[in-house]
């Protein structure tokens, strides 16, 4: 089969796209600024296709001729962190126009199929950890969210008018050693790591009392990969399926590499700060997939691997 991956560059793509080549497929590999892709029946090199332009996508995909697109390319805020301005028509052109010119060239295409990363941004959550399956209500309340949701729709109604084997892989938070040096686990895997070459010293974060669905990103996107054994693509949810608080993580994870006592976590805040926890059964009896490591874990091994850098 020949794929196509958006977002090869990403934490996502490059575990989808080495998987993929592993299996012996041809893969098409779409970046931001470069790509590789087919032309005269070899892998060249060259400037990325302009996905969000109608005529432009349909050119490309046209050349290439996928079997299987895996559209996860994702325009974030420079730190995740808080809604606003920055980075908003690249991300709407990202999630929302070149998702719709991607299902524009499915509709006479009836055996391709297309998985389009999804996120728990599409919902929101005020006094408690809810839970939030394939099904629930979209409730976005950061405009990266607002996009995601579009996006689904899309999906969703291409999926009901024309037939489109399209689906969503709604990823909650998930992480790696590929993740942003900015995120959440990269920060506390750093501080963590120079406290103990400093002499254990604590380490103070902004709200240690926030709560968190949180995973292993390279097991999500086997979720992704055991998807497309299903003939006609239908929504999964892949999360940890539990709801901790970060400071529960972190005092594991001292416990697993043995620093329990000799250097603490602190918080700037007290409050507590719920979170989204995703319904990932479906994925369990449908799938037969199911999270391995836990928060602690992926933790711990993203410590081991600045140590050993």
């Amino acid at each position: 089969m020949r794929f196509l991956v958006t977002g090869a560059s990403g934490q996502d793509g490059m575990y989808l796209v080495t998987s993929l080549k592993m299996a012996g497929h041809d893969v098409v590999e779409v970046g931001r600024n470069r790509s590789k892709f087919f032309r005269l029946g070899q892998i060249v090199e060259g400037d990325s296709p302009k996905l969000e332009d109608p005529i432009a996508a349909a050119e490309f995909l046209n050349s290439q001729k996928p079997d299987c697109i895996l559209h996860f390319a994702a325009v974030h805020y420079p730190t995740m962190l808080q809604d606003g301005e920055s980075n908003q028509d690249r991300m709407f052109a990202c999630h929302v126009t070149a998702t719709q010119n991607l299902l524009d060239w499915m509709v006479s295409r009836e055996n391709c199929k297309m998985i389009v990363a999804l996120s728990s941004q599409m919902y929101s959550t005020k006094d408690e950890n809810q839970v939030i399956h394939e099904n629930s209500d979209h409730q976005p309340v950061t405009f990266y969210g607002k996009t995601k949701s579009e996006a689904h729709n899309l999906v969703r109604q291409y999926s009901d008018k024309y037939q489109v084997n399209a689906a969503g892989a709604i990823f909650f938070n998930h992480t790696s050693i590929r993740s942003k040096a900015d995120f959440l686990f990269p920060t506390l895997a750093k501080s963590i790591s120079n406290s103990i070459k400093n002499g254990f010293e604590d380490i103070t974060i902004r709200n240690s009392n926030s709560y968190l669905d949180i995973g292993s990103s390279d097991e999500y996107c086997e979720g992704v990969l055991s998807m497309l054994a299903e003939d006609s693509l239908t929504d999964y949810i892949f999360s940890s399926g539990q709801a901790l608080k970060i400071s529960s993580i972190v005092e594991d994870a001292f416990l697993l590499m043995g620093l329990q006592g000799k250097m603490a976590l602190l918080s700037e805040s007290t409050d507590t700060s719920w979170c989204l926890v995703g319904d990932n059964r479906k994925a369990r009896e449908n799938l037969l997939w199911k999270p391995q490591k836990t928060p602690s874990e992926i933790l711990v091994d993203m410590i081991y691997n600045l140590n050993a850098g």
